[in-house]
């Protein structure tokens, strides 16, 4: 199983026709407190794809992208400085997605963190090929692994994984933040099927 958080495949597998993907995507606002709270904690790996981000800049003073956020005295300005960088590179990610492809099982995380039973990860399993009794023990691992909102983030989950909460946006920005991400993002919110509201059924 190859998982790739950036919503790049490698050329030898998106040109497979017999390769099947599922592909998740989150409410981007949620995704962009996501990011100011790991691009303010994360720390410095050789394997870590957000190396980048140690890295002294010349734009910043010399200062490295992570020293720069952290140097911001307001959440709401952090957010702010990270929407204008790494928030619309991944955005930009979302929306280049190619949601039309069949052998693609589409997942968005607000149903997923709500899919406490394992129903619809059992028939994305079912829709993927798997028999019954594959589908249920992985039905099983998905319940075992998964965060489902919970109060305190379990042992052994990867740094980049914080808790399972969903529309964190509404209560952690302001409503002049939530009309400037919306004056700002509002065409990729309805096109990513969220103008409505987190999840947006």
């Amino acid at each position: 199983m190859l998982v790739a958080l950036n919503g790049k495949m490698p050329q030898v597998l998106a040109a497979d026709p017999e390769i099947q993907f599922i592909h998740m995507i989150r409410d981007p606002r949620d995704v962009l407190l996501s990011g100011v709270h790991y691009h303010k904690s994360h720390i410095a790996r050789e394997n870590s794809p957000e190396r980048s981000i140690h890295t002294p800049r010349r734009e910043f003073g010399g200062m490295t992208y992570q020293q720069k956020l952290r140097s911001i005295k307001t959440i709401h300005g952090q957010l702010r400085f990270e929407m204008s960088r790494r928030h619309n590179t991944t955005l930009q990610q979302m929306l280049r997605w190619n949601y039309t492809d069949p052998r693609t099982i589409e997942w968005k995380y607000e149903d997923m963190m709500l899919d406490r039973d394992g129903v619809r990860f059992r028939r994305a399993m079912e829709i993927a090929g798997y028999g019954p009794e594959a589908r249920e023990d992985m039905r099983g691992a998905f319940l075992k692994q998964s965060i489902f909102d919970q109060s305190e983030k379990p042992t052994g989950l990867h740094d980049h994984i914080m808790l399972g909460k969903i529309r964190r946006w509404e209560n952690e920005f302001s409503p002049e933040f939530s009309r400037l991400y919306q004056e700002k993002y509002g065409a990729a919110l309805r096109e990513l099927g969220y103008a409505d509201g987190p999840g947006n059924g």
